[in-house]
């Protein structure tokens, strides 16, 4: 007998997969806690996915990024190799594809859409050791000093497109990446990496929001962009006209 606290919390994807022999299978995101602490990250995809466990992981409506999980011991769940930062995704997000290679099958793609863990706190905290809604708030004004540190250092945003006024036809797409050419520091050394934020201002609507991600969401009509870089607004603003 052991007084040991354990606790498994789970969330059911909202895209099913299949399994070796083409059955629908829904996989499921699970946090396992022990002793005040959170000891596992995992999803369980009712498949054989082999001794090697490469993952593709997008969040929201960024960039897929690959890395590499292990295999349970019967082979069909896939472990985060850094669940402790890996739960900070899963608070700040709100939607989670993930996609895993079964040996000699088709690559499988399934969807979480990511609930706010905040109503679990009392649970996550005798279980897990956190708080959600405090875990949020700390990384958020992390990430916030983090930009102001690196807005201090940025003096200088150079847009690529030559004009301020752009005009689209309907369909066309925007990549967010293209619009910045260069960033220079204080020192005037081109800053290699920094973090690219958007502000958009739908004309017709009178509404605006903010965005992150990799294509901007123009709509028919006026749309005013305003790019962030590292939190710092560039000098200009460019203007897409989509008919």
């Amino acid at each position: 007998m052991t007084d040991e606290q354990r606790a498994t919390f789970g969330l059911r994807a909202n895209v099913q997969t299949q399994n070796s022999i083409g059955v629908a299978t829904t996989p499921t995101l699970l946090l396992r806690c022990s002793e005040g602490r959170l000891t596992d990250l995992f999803v369980s995809v009712g498949t054989y996915v082999g001794e090697h466990a490469p993952v593709q992981l997008r969040w929201d409506a960024g960039t897929p990024y690959e890395d590499m999980w292990s295999e349970s011991t019967n082979g069909t769940a896939l472990f985060a190799p850094e669940p402790d930062s890996l739960v900070d995704s899963l608070i700040f997000h709100r939607k989670l594809v993930l996609r895993f290679f079964p040996p000699g099958s088709n690559p499988q793609t399934t969807t979480f859409l990511l609930a706010p863990l905040a109503p679990q706190d009392a649970a996550l905290k005798k279980y897990c050791g956190f708080s959600a809604t405090r875990r949020r708030a700390e990384n958020a004004e992390k990430a916030r000093a983090a930009l102001r540190r690196a807005g201090d250092e940025i003096v200088s945003i150079e847009l690529t497109p030559p004009q301020d006024r752009i005009e689209l036809a309907e369909g066309e797409v925007v990549l967010s990446r293209t619009l910045v050419k260069r960033v220079k520091n204080k020192r005037g050394a081109t800053v290699p990496s920094y973090g690219l934020e958007f502000q958009i201002a739908y004309a017709e609507e009178e509404r605006v929001i903010s965005y992150t991600g990799d294509t901007l969401p123009l709509q028919k009509g006026t749309n005013v962009v305003t790019v962030l870089v590292n939190g710092v607004p560039a000098e200009r603003v460019l203007t897409y006209v989509v008919k």
